[in-house]
């Protein structure tokens, strides 16, 4: 399998064609009129990481959206596919972006807008793959285009998630460290819970009353919802 990576890849772009190298693929940095990873002509990936992907939101002249809307038109529009892979923790980096906003409710907004994009830009593509690492990122890539090729059964691990059934509670919920969306919806639905500060205002105790949601669980829940604040 052949696999382009667009020289403003750089030192992402360098990492990457050493990983692809060491799998035995034929890589070629080049410059890319859309994309920033196609595979054998066919398959193309626009590769953001979470930072990137809510800064390009903000931009004034929608470069992200035209870029999506340029590469499904080279490729999904042709036959061919397109796909939108986002790296990253999503919660995690709006809390650290957090820190150079003036909003008091720069998350809870940030995941909306984040929400509403992914909505619109799942229209335009074959799909939106989401991954916590570059280098899970780069297997899931390539499975993802071996899959189309149809020269194997997929077996990636990036994640598909529904976005459009997600609320900014359920990311929020989610993003905990084992706790689901089933646990999500049971929170969501006994505290009776409607937005985002109606979440933040549960207590320890609140959390544990919840059905199959132990002290343990309920303290880790608080703590993640509450990280960075000040005693």
């Amino acid at each position: 399998m052949r696999v382009w990576i667009d020289t403003r890849e750089q030192k992402r772009g360098v990492r990457a064609k050493k990983y692809y190298k060491q799998h035995n693929f034929k890589v070629e940095v080049k410059h890319l009129d859309v994309a920033d990873y196609v595979f054998d002509g066919k398959v193309a990936f626009e590769y953001k990481t979470v930072a990137d992907f809510m800064h390009s939101l903000t931009d004034d002249n929608n470069s992200l959206f035209e870029e999506v809307a340029n590469q499904g038109y080279e490729y999904r529009n042709k036959g061919k596919y397109s796909y939108i892979i986002i790296v990253g923790k999503l919660v995690p980096t709006l809390k650290r972006l957090s820190k150079y906003s003036r909003s008091k409710n720069y998350v809870q907004n940030s995941i909306a807008q984040y929400n509403g994009a992914i909505r619109t830009l799942r229209k335009i593509t074959n799909g939106i793959i989401l991954c916590d690492t570059e280098e899970e990122a780069l297997e899931e890539m390539y499975l993802q285009a071996r899959s189309c090729l149809k020269l194997n059964k997929y077996g990636g691990t990036g994640r598909r998630l529904k976005i459009d059934r997600l609320t900014a509670v359920d990311v929020l919920l989610t993003s905990v460290k084992n706790v689901g969306l089933k646990t999500s919806n049971n929170i969501v639905k006994q505290l009776k819970i409607k937005n985002v500060q109606d979440l933040l205002d549960c207590t320890i105790t609140d959390f544990e009353s919840v059905n199959r949601v132990n002290l343990k669980k309920a303290r880790e829940i608080h703590k993640f919802l509450h990280k960075g604040e000040k005693r």
